[in-house]
Order: structure tokens, then C-alpha cells, then sequence
């Protein structure tokens, strides 16, 4: 599993050197733009929500994720797989039926301490915010709670929603009352 805290940065370049500081490995920037699909009749068929992510990266590889709920915030199934075509695979998905409810570009940098990976995304209009990540079978999020206090990030600027999970409630999407987390 795909256990994940996430918090709003009120001062970007202190983190990063903090990051670097702690022994933090920079493993990159990128820019990516992500294209969220899914469809609340199937969500209420199968009874809890996912989305289908196609992910555009640098060089115009195309990734696409499953993201399904596990009922605890942060916590996610996920399976990745790469395409060939990002509109072929949109009007599949449209032909579908899923919904592209959202569509999200960020660049993002990528840190990399012991099994802690972190993404520090800049939303533009949005802000900037850092990713903790690691991948367990156990869904304790006590690691990276402890990762973030060891950054200076204040306990209350801490969230376990994801970022779509936070921008669909921004703009009041019908998709709200099945996503989880």
C-alpha cells in the first residue's frame, strides 16, 4: 500500500534545505500534468471510490494509475502501467463513460530519504506543498508524522486527504460524497 501525509509549505526553500540537511538525495524536477477519471454510478456499483489516473510526464511518456480507496485517509491500492497515447487513451475512457472530473499540472521535485520518498509540488495558482510517502503492508502513518516534526512542519498544517480529495471539495464536485480519502 501507498501510505501518504501531505502538508501546505509556507516557506518552500527552508524545507528544501532542511531536506538536504537531513541527508535528503535529490532525485529530480519534472513538470507533469495528471487527468483524473472516474464515475460515481460505478463507484456506487462497486461501492467505494478510485480514479483512474493518465499522467503526462517530461518527454510525453504517459503513465496510467489506479488510485482505489482503502477507507483511511492517505492510504491508497494503487497499480501503474505505461501507455502510448494519451488521446487514445482519454476517448477510451470516454467512451467509457468515466468522467475527467479533474485535471491538475504541477512541477514537481523529488527527494528520496531511507524508505521516505518526497515530492515537493508547485501548483502555481495553488501553492506548494510536500508529499511523505512510504510503501507498506502496514497502514501506520507514525514515520512520517515523526519525518514532517523532524522538518519544522507544525502538526496542524499536517493533512491525510490527498490533493484531489481537496480540490474536488474546493469546487463542490458531485464526486465528493464518494471519495474517501
Amino acid at each position: 500500500m501507498e501510505i501518504e501525509i501531505r502538508a501546505k509549505l509556507k516557506n518552500p526553500k527552508k524545507i528544501t534545505e532542511k531536506l538536504i540537511s537531513l541527508g535528503a538525495v535529490k532525485h529530480g524536477e519534472k513538470k507533469l500534468c495528471d487527468y483524473y477519471f472516474g464515475d460515481i454510478g460505478l463507484y456506487e456499483k462497486i461501492n467505494h471510490s478510485f480514479w483512474i489516473r493518465l499522467r503526462v510526464k517530461e518527454n510525453n511518456k504517459i503513465e496510467l494509475a489506479y488510485k482505489g480507496s482503502t477507507d483511511i485517509d492517505g492510504v491508497y491500492d494503487e497499480y501503474e502501467q505505461d501507455l502510448q497515447d494519451l488521446d487514445t487513451a482519454i476517448a477510451i475512457f470516454t467512451k467509457m463513460g468515466l468522467t475527467n472530473e479533474i485535471t491538475v499540472n504541477k512541477h514537481r521535485t523529488s527527494y528520496k530519504l531511507g524508505n521516505i520518498s518526497i515530492e515537493i509540488d508547485d501548483f502555481a495558482d495553488w501553492g506548494t506543498y510536500i508529499e511523505a510517502e512510504i510503501i507498506s503492508e502496514n497502514s501506520d502513518k507514525k514515520d512520517l508524522f515523526e519525518f514532517f516534526d523532524s522538518l519544522g512542519i507544525p502538526k496542524e498544517d499536517i493533512f491525510e486527504k490527498g490533493y484531489i480529495t481537496l480540490m474536488l471539495e474546493e469546487k463542490k464536485s458531485p464526486f465528493m460524497k464518494w471519495i474517501k480519502n
